[in-house]
């Protein structure tokens, strides 16, 4: 029986969205090969982002103080350790079972010319109180950073198998070697013949075949990567 959960405890009204990630990227669907990629969409979907109610435009005049950093609009966003560091108020406590935390990071392969996110890993079984998600911006200047924007991707963890875990390096397995060198030998033929048999065979899909349980199952369908 799966006893997992995931509780936000509402703090008033709250301040931010949450939203089950997504595995679209701009640049991906510039690109729309990538979305073949089986780790990468994955890496996409998994877990949930936290997203702004309102516009927020701020101030860094580049300097280390707190006051350096203006927030001009905005209710949700605070300068609170200078340097450039932007903290939001969530209007959440997150809570876990026993053994889960809370990793907070940047969204995977995303890119946002405004702000990188400061990465942190929470105790949420045990602590009782809110987080509070910090960006640090990445120049000087005023900027304006919209509605709807994510600022953080969350997804729990278990922390005490990671802590355990040594990592060993030792030979490979024969059943591993046989698939490795098949699948080598498949994908060179497939990058020799691009253009007439790999055409025809379609794109390979090593990993969307083997894995037991993708995030995403991508469908191998016309105009798949062009949908909304």
């Amino acid at each position: 029986m799966n006893d997992f959960f995931l509780n936000l405890y509402k703090l008033g009204h709250p301040n931010l969205k949450l939203e089950p990630a997504k595995r679209r990227r701009e640049w991906m669907n510039e690109n729309p090969h990538v979305y073949k990629c089986g780790p990468v969409t994955n890496c996409n979907s998994f877990g949930w982002d936290v997203l702004t109610i309102e516009d927020h435009v701020i101030e860094w005049s580049g300097g280390s103080k707190k006051e350096d950093l203006i927030v001009h609009q905005g209710n949700t966003a605070h300068s609170n350790f200078g340097h450039g560091v932007l903290t939001f108020n969530l209007g959440y406590t997150w809570h876990t079972p026993d053994g889960w935390s809370l990793y907070i990071t940047s969204i995977p392969n995303e890119y946002n010319d405004t702000f990188w996110t400061i990465s942190a890993l929470i105790e949420t079984d045990v602590l009782k109180y809110p987080f509070f998600p910090s960006v640090t911006l990445k120049c000087p200047g005023k900027f304006t950073i919209p509605k709807d924007t994510a600022i953080c991707r969350a997804f729990p963890i278990r922390l005490q198998e990671i802590i355990d875990c040594e990592p060993k390096i030792k030979k490979e397995p024969q059943e591993f070697n046989e698939y490795r060198m098949w699948q080598t030998n498949e994908r060179n033929e497939f990058k020799k013949n691009l253009g007439t048999y790999g055409t025809k065979k379609g794109w390979q899909k090593f990993y969307h075949d083997r894995a037991n349980s993708p995030v995403v199952k991508m469908k191998e369908v016309k105009n798949e990567y062009n949908d909304t």
